[in-house]
């Protein structure tokens, strides 16, 4: 038991660096780590565990800084309910009932 408290005496916690070091390609992040790379960034302790964290993959490193990567628009074009020469009348005005075909009525476009 005796061995057990000199153990525990000795026992220093493990220090970690407060700089660590990121490579990058381009506008992406290639690795992150504690070695220093070639065309290595160095990185605050924060940044390195917000990436580690949240992936690299959403990051990109512009104008030295990181910042997250934009996300692109959405192509989906969604049909809307227009007034039109010949379509649908509708019962109390609910799209989900059409009551009959005919002139001056409602019909779904989508807009271009």
């Amino acid at each position: 038991m005796t061995e057990f408290f000199k153990a525990l005496e000795e026992y220093k916690k493990p220090t970690y660096p407060d700089t660590y070091y990121m490579l990058v390609e381009g506008q992406d992040i290639a690795k992150l780590g504690i070695g220093k790379h070639d065309n290595g960034v160095v990185i605050d302790k924060t940044t390195y565990k917000m990436l580690t964290d949240k992936g690299v993959d959403g990051f990109i490193y512009t104008e030295n800084t990181v910042k997250s990567r934009p996300r692109g628009t959405s192509q989906v074009k969604h049909p809307e309910l227009t007034s039109a020469d010949k379509g649908y009348k509708l019962v109390d005005k609910d799209p989900a009932w059409p009551d009959t075909q005919g002139n001056a009525g409602q019909t779904w476009k989508t807009k271009l």
